[in-house]
């Protein structure tokens, strides 16, 4: 496994804590998403308290759950993924919510815990990428369907990556489902590459 590296930048020389592993404070503000209980992917702006080279003090607007898989977007528009320890009830209604980052396998089989979900990409006005977490509902030789957190245009180009997974798209319909999610139909704009065999069934639920 690679190591991980801190993804907030650690305070000057000289700032220590008692704890086993040091926590440094930041006030950094991050988005977070995950997949709930019924499958929809959601989404919430976060304030990150503190950090330390393998986890994240977070203060969350809703409660996350222990050992929920999350994802968060770091200072380079990458997204890293980490999982719930504990959620606590904050003093003004939020919830302080403690996180472990979870390390990225080299091993071409390595799998997302929560079954289906992905990363879509796309290409943004100024020419930057944006990228949303999405969860892969059915999969077929021409194309994919994935809830998502919003709705983009018919005809947009954008890139499905899943940890054995990866295929670029046009998308070529958008509907708005249950509980604020949406349901992005996607057109295979080439063939698929699939990192081992057997994923189609693997992401079929």
């Amino acid at each position: 496994m690679s190591q991980i590296k801190p993804i907030f930048p650690k305070p000057p020389d000289g700032v220590r804590e008692k704890r086993i592993e040091s926590r440094f404070p930041s006030m950094s503000e991050i988005e977070v998403s995950w997949i709930d209980a019924v499958g929809n992917v959601k989404s919430a702006e976060a304030r990150v308290l503190n950090s330390s080279d393998h986890g994240l003090g977070l203060k969350t607007p809703t409660r996350l759950s222990t050992n929920q898989m999350i994802w968060m977007r770091d200072i380079a528009g990458e997204l890293v993924k980490a999982v719930v320890r504990f959620s606590r009830n904050h003093d003004d209604g939020d919830w302080q919510t403690g996180v472990r980052l979870v390390p990225q396998e080299k091993r071409a089989t390595g799998r997302d815990p929560v079954r289906g979900a992905a990363e879509l990409k796309w290409p943004g006005p100024t020419g930057s990428t944006s990228s949303m977490v999405v969860r892969v509902v059915d999969l077929s030789e021409n194309g994919a369907g994935v809830l998502a957190p919003r709705a983009l245009p018919e005809g947009q180009f954008v890139q499905l990556i899943g940890d054995q997974f990866e295929c670029f798209c046009s998308v070529r319909n958008s509907r708005e489902v249950d509980d604020g999610c949406v349901r992005l139909g996607l057109m295979f704009s080439r063939e698929p590459h699939d990192r081992s065999r057997g994923v189609t069934a693997e992401w079929i639920d």
